[in-house]
Formats: structure tokens, sequence, C-alpha cells
């Protein structure tokens, strides 16, 4: 299965639960898979459908810039990842199937990590896209 397949069923879970996301946000010399908000705090959830590793590096590094650093794995996946290892550090896991039903495996915990400057980056971008959208929603209702 693809990764395109897990955003999309991911996406229309924060869509479900009232978030507010950004896809493809730019943190460092990457790209955080989405980013969500939600109730003045904002939530990283990486993406894998392989290199496990690579996913619980990225997860981490997500927690200098989120207040929840999440990872979303295929259902039939999160029996490859270090759970404990997650547990210790506050990283959430969502299992999602191929139905799109997503289940939490593991809440995440708020950074202990955060630098404000990143944060306030992370922000920033998120707050430009709300202000997008109200102006997008004002414009379509005229």
């Amino acid at each position: 299965m693809k990764e395109s397949l897990l955003k999309h069923h991911l996406i229309d879970h924060l869509d479900k639960k009232g978030y507010k996301y950004l896809t493809e946000v730019p943190f460092l010399e990457r790209r955080i898979d989405v980013v969500g908000n939600k109730e003045e705090k904002t939530y990283s959830f990486e993406l894998k459908v392989a290199n496990w590793k690579r996913v619980f590096q990225q997860a981490l590094s997500n927690l200098l810039c989120v207040d929840y650093s999440n990872i979303a794995m295929f259902k039939n996946k999160v029996h490859l990842l270090n759970l404990e290892m997650c547990k210790e550090l506050g990283i959430g896991v969502l299992s999602i199937d191929e139905t799109g039903k997503v289940e939490n495996i593991l809440d995440s915990q708020q950074s202990r990590l955060i630098n404000p400057s990143l944060y306030n980056k992370i922000s920033k971008q998120i707050e430009g896209y709300n202000d997008l959208q109200t102006i997008l929603s004002f414009q379509s209702s005229k």
C-alpha cells in the first residue's frame, strides 16, 4: 500500500475530528508529512509504509517544533515499531487499516523538547494557512 493512501485516510480522520492541517510542511532540511492544529495545540504526523527507523527519527525531531508528535502507519505494520521507546519519548502511534479506520495505539505526550524559535515558525505557517482559508471562505460567500 502507498503512503498517499495512508495520508488520504489520515486527512479524512483529521477533518472529522475538527483539525486544521497542512501537508508537507518545511522543517529544517526536510518536510513534516502532516501538521495539524486543534484547540491551540500543534500536532505532527509522520507517515511511513517502509523505512521504520527513519520515521522514528523524524517523529523525535518533530518534538522540537510541535506540542504533540505522532507516527501513523498501516495497521499491519505497527508491530515493526518499538512501542515502548515511543511511549518513553511521548511519541503517539496511530494505526490505519485499508478501509481508513484510524485506531489510537499510543497517546502522544506534550513535548518537553520544544525549541521556541522552531515552534513559532511552524505555528506561523499554520496561522497563515488558516488566515488564507478564512479569506477564501469569505470571498466565496459573496
